[in-house]
């Protein structure tokens, strides 16, 4: 039998079975007694159950890849596409003609740029005997299941990071359309000044921006900041907040966070996070870069717009950019038993195709 002191050393509350002995019982009682036999959950169940209604882990918010460099899908791992110059929209030409001289003409502003694609890929296998454990221990998650979820995890982070990685390299912008913020301007300052640094990136942009984007850190020092403040005081007013603004911020709440400021292009707050795997930390995968693209609705089929950076990717027999793919490996061909090899992939790259489109602030934070 238990006794108390083993109950108190941070055991489960036992519960108790009584008993009458019909003989006597040498150590435990005589003929007649009850006896009080003490059951610990760990005794009458079984300790490798794993619960089916309890199943935790990490899952990434605020992945914005797709949303600030939509796909292109092509059929060609290389090959040009046309770009029309800033000479068809922006250059004044003489259109001063007469009834008898030489019409004034103009020839059409037009290059080719290239694109190529990187392949990528990412795999796991599922030795058959993890699998037969599995399908015969209740509760267990399904070893597929799981390490697809991971390859679809990695492959998204990975695109993540290289998309903001793109629009975070100075190099890639017009020098016109990047500023640096110096030390005392930055927007974690009383002296910084939000709205003029946006307000310069925006008339620099030859192209209307159409999303400002920061991570939670910068969207933080931008709304706390006195000249934000002012400014939405100043088109706002005192007023409350409306119903219909109060059941928005709510949901973004649940969602990755975008809000309006008037007079200004949507604000998306971007919060993937990559493991820093020499300190250890998470960090922010977009940096203290604010980033401001354009992308209007249909640009890249006429010529008459464009767009700050496109995700180029094949296209692929099944027509969705992606390839998934699940096949059985031999018995001998890895391990006695063999087991099944899980992969997907594409073949993508993020390429600027404007860099006066749009632009960048860097060191927003001090």
């Amino acid at each position: 039998m238990h006794t108390a002191q083993s109950a108190q050393q941070g055991q489960p509350k036992p519960s108790f079975t009584e008993i009458v002995l019909t003989s006597d019982v040498p150590g435990v009682g005589i003929k007649g007694q009850k006896v009080k036999l003490t059951m610990y959950p760990s005794e009458v169940t079984q300790q490798s159950l794993i619960l089916e209604t309890l199943i935790v882990g990490f899952k990434q918010v605020g992945f914005r890849a797709e949303e600030a460099c939509p796909e292109f899908l092509v059929d060609l791992d290389t090959g040009k596409y046309q770009v029309y110059g800033l000479n068809n929209t922006f250059k004044l030409v003489n259109v001063v003609s007469s009834i008898q001289a030489a019409i004034p003409e103009v020839d059409v502003d037009r290059s080719l740029a290239d694109y190529y694609l990187v392949e990528r890929a990412l795999g796991g296998f599922v030795p058959a005997v993890t699998q037969w454990n599995a399908d015969n221990s209740p509760g267990s998650l399904d070893p597929k299941a799981g390490v697809s979820k991971r390859i679809a995890a990695a492959l998204e982070l990975d695109k993540e990071v290289r998309v903001w990685t793109l629009y975070t390299t100075s190099a890639n912008w017009n020098a016109n359309n990047r500023a640096t913020l110096g030390a005392g301007s930055e927007w974690t300052n009383a002296n910084g000044d939000p709205i003029a640094d946006l307000n310069a990136r925006l008339n620099a942009s030859a192209q209307q921006v159409t999303d400002i984007w920061f991570n939670p850190l910068v969207a933080q020092a931008f709304l706390a900041h006195a000249k934000t403040r002012d400014w939405i005081k100043y088109v706002k007013g005192d007023s409350a907040p409306t119903p219909k603004e109060i059941v928005e911020a709510q949901q973004n709440l649940r969602e990755n966070i975008d809000f309006q400021i008037a007079g200004y292009p949507p604000f998306h707050v971007v919060g993937s996070k990559v493991l820093n795997e020499t300190t250890g930390a998470l960090d922010y995968i977009l940096n203290d870069t604010v980033v401001l693209t354009s992308n209007p609705p249909g640009a890249g089929t006429s010529g008459d717009e464009i767009m700050t950076a496109k995700m180029f990717r094949r296209r692929g027999p099944n027509g969705t950019g992606y390839t998934v793919i699940e096949r059985p490996i031999e018995q001998g061909a890895r391990g006695l038993h063999g087991g099944t090899m899980l992969a997907a992939g594409n073949a993508e790259q993020a390429q600027m195709i404007s860099n006066v489109c749009g632009g960048a602030i860097f060191n927003a934070l001090a």
